[in-house]
């Protein structure tokens, strides 16, 4: 949603904004639908792509919610 919250400034910049999760797309499309997200939200279920780009997040515990949630990366 920070993202969001910046989107004119960082389209100024003349960047793009694109956000990934191991969601579905169905969750992701809820979520963008509530919170008014005018980017594009990738669904990567089986976290393929978060991997290869080396930003899984494995701090938290396996099984959590928060478990391989992906860093914030800025390319």
């Amino acid at each position: 949603m920070e993202l969001q919250q910046n989107l004119a400034a960082i389209r100024k910049q003349g960047l793009g904004v694109a956000a990934i999760s191991y969601d579905s797309v169905g969750v992701l499309k809820s979520f963008a639908d509530r919170q008014h997200i005018a980017y594009p939200l990738l669904s990567d279920t089986d976290s393929k792509i978060i991997r290869a780009f080396d930003i899984l997040n494995e701090t938290a515990k396996p099984g959590t919610l928060t478990y391989g949630i992906p860093y914030p990366e800025f390319t």
